[in-house]
């Protein structure tokens, strides 16, 4: 039987859909990335914001954010921490927003210019098209030295091995979550981890969600040292120190912390 919707309720029956940007030191760069996600991302009956989250960049990234939320025709909200957080402190501040907001759909995207919008909108629709709990992007066209190819190798590996983790790209800042996957997890047990999406990854497999992961094409954003690059960008010896440094830290966080948050979470919904 099908029921008549007066065109004036329609609204209230589409999805949310909040798509989370942390960005950190991106300049024009970062503003000209969000407009392209902005205009490239779509979905019948569904309604798209957009949270920017600058984490307490030193440049000119914060007003260049606000100058074009004043110009857009798309649902911007941006706001900036108020000291350097780092990215995982902020995507998981960024999924708790998403939750107390009742979104029914969460993707998470960073900022650094790093995979072509059109591939986003892909790995959004289908994850909505198929009704999966958790989408990873699948990274195609990887810019990055081998040395961070490595890094992410030995991580997705680890977690493979420990967790039985079957994707690659584990802590890739490309993907969409349900609202039911985001809240049957104690979002607070990740507060001060350093790869949390990494950790919601292996969340997936834990919990039994509904799962895939989708092939996204990736730009090069790596031609000049960034300085919103938080882990290093592998290019010139102080850039592979820090990166073979965080990459320790990401090891020891998944040997020594992601065991105990998934025993914690039992019985949490």
């Amino acid at each position: 039987m099908l029921f008549f919707v007066p065109k004036k309720f329609r609204g209230t029956l589409n999805k949310r859909l909040l798509i989370i940007v942390p960005l950190f030191n991106e300049s024009k760069r970062g503003a000209s990335y969000i407009q392209e996600l902005s205009e490239n991302i779509s979905r019948v009956e569904t309604d798209i914001d957009f949270l920017i989250i600058d984490d307490a960049s030193t440049d000119d990234t914060y007003t260049l954010l606000n100058e074009l939320k004043e110009v857009s025709t798309n649902n911007l909200k941006v706001i900036k921490n108020k000291t350097n957080m780092g990215h995982g402190n902020t995507v998981v501040n960024g999924y708790k927003y998403s939750i107390e907001q009742g979104y029914d759909f969460i993707a998470q995207v960073d900022g650094d210019n790093n995979v072509e919008p059109e591939s986003v909108n892909r790995l959004i629709n289908y994850s909505i098209n198929e009704n999966l709990e958790f989408v990873l992007g699948k990274r195609i066209g990887r810019p990055d030295p081998i040395i961070r190819r490595v890094i992410t190798f030995i991580l997705d590996l680890n977690l493979r091995l420990r967790f039985n983790v079957k994707f690659k790209d584990t802590n890739a800042g490309i993907r969409i979550h349900s609202n039911s996957f985001l809240k049957s997890i104690n979002l607070n047990n990740l507060n001060n981890l350093k790869i949390p999406n990494a950790l919601i990854t292996t969340f997936a497999f834990y919990l039994n969600a509904r799962t895939s992961s989708y092939p996204v094409i990736m730009r090069n954003n790596i031609k000049e040292q960034r300085k919103g690059e938080q882990w290093g960008s592998g290019v010139g010896l102080k850039s592979k120190i820090k990166l073979l440094r965080g990459g320790i830290i990401c090891f020891y966080e998944v040997n020594t912390k992601f065991s105990n948050i998934l025993i914690k979470n039992k019985g949490y919904c």
